[in-house]
């Protein structure tokens, strides 16, 4: 009986001693480096222009120093298709049911 407890024993010291290993070794590899990110001038309340329903497309103004035109960036959510081609889809699906 003696023999089985100082080989549990032993397999438990080992095993606690790789789980450390392992979360230190882990916790180093995979901590980020600093931020030295700096944000001055947040901006508050940004105005945008919705086109409505036939075009769904939100744009965000811009405007650069020493210039009098404002520019338009269209907001992108990542989506892989818009509600504009969804019509081209369908017509697709619809026209590959009626060939098969």
């Amino acid at each position: 009986m003696k023999v089985l407890k100082k080989i549990v024993f032993a397999f438990l010291v080992v095993l606690v001693l790789a789980v450390l290993g392992g979360y230190i070794y882990f916790d180093q590899k995979f901590t980020p480096e600093k931020n030295y990110l700096t944000v001055d001038n947040e901006s508050g309340f940004i105005s945008f222009k919705w086109l409505g329903s036939e075009k769904n497309v939100l744009l965000l103004p811009i405007h650069f120093s020493n210039d009098t035109i404002a520019y338009y960036l269209q907001f992108d959510t990542g989506s892989p298709y818009t509600a504009c081609a969804m019509s081209y889809i369908y017509r697709i699906l619809h026209h590959r049911k009626a060939i098969f």
